[in-house]
């Protein structure tokens, strides 16, 4: 049985290399400018839930959508 080899023709030139390596420090921030992501936060509801519980969740889903945003900022410059 021979072993698999690693297909060393990809990326097949330095710019193709260059543009992906620049997609992903966009992605994951450079120079420490990170998006922060939203904390998973478990949240716990009484029933009927409290005032306090759904603005809990109103914070967590702006949150969470505070970070989409920026990632798709990023991704649009």
């Amino acid at each position: 049985m021979n072993k698999p080899t690693i297909n060393r023709t990809y990326p097949p030139d330095r710019a193709t290399w260059s543009s992906v390596v620049e997609l992903l420090e966009i992605i994951v921030g450079r120079r420490n400018n990170k998006i922060k992501a939203a904390t998973l936060t478990v949240l716990t509801f009484s029933s009927p839930p409290t005032q306090a519980e759904v603005q809990a969740l109103y914070q967590y889903v702006n949150r969470v959508r505070e970070s989409v945003a920026s990632l798709l900022d990023r991704l649009q410059d």
